[in-house]
């Protein structure tokens, strides 16, 4: 029976330490998965903050090119006040056709502002059209003007 007792103590110390290195084991594997979770987090705000400045600078880019087309406008209503007749009134009513498209292209670039991440990146092909039609239409309404003034 002394020689059971000693292989059965000795077991149980086997088992001890088998659970001990389990248990040493768990804690390095619990500090490895926080150290990837937080390298991943890192990496994730890395990303956002990213996505924010490519956001940002979409907006300032886009804001810039609506105000050089607002101001091409505004030159364009003070030329149609020193038009003639008819040519001040086809150009009175292509800058107030112009306004309002700029100010519905300026609602959609105040609502940029607030959108999420995700979806900012849809919201610009949209304004990138707008304001490819308001550049456009002010073309050619310069082009009116050019004509209506000869």
């Amino acid at each position: 029976m002394g020689k059971q007792m000693g292989v059965l103590i000795g077991f149980m110390a086997v088992l001890l330490v088998s659970a001990g290195c389990h248990k040493k084991d768990e804690n390095q594997l619990d500090k490895a998965l926080s150290t990837v979770q937080l390298g991943a987090q890192q990496g994730v705000n890395a990303l956002q903050n990213m996505v924010a400045d490519t956001k940002v600078d979409y907006q300032k880019s886009t804001q810039q090119k609506l105000d050089q087309v607002s101001a091409s406008i505004d030159d364009l209503k003070k030329k149609a006040e020193t038009a003639d007749g008819q040519a001040q009134a086809g150009l009175r009513q292509s800058v107030t056709d112009l306004q309002k498209q700029r100010d519905d292209l300026q609602a959609k670039l105040d609502s940029l502002k607030n959108s999420t991440a995700d979806a900012w990146k849809d919201m610009t092909s949209g304004i990138d059209q707008s304001l490819g039609d308001l550049q456009k239409a002010s073309d050619r309404a310069a082009a009116q003007f050019s004509g209506g003034k000869k």
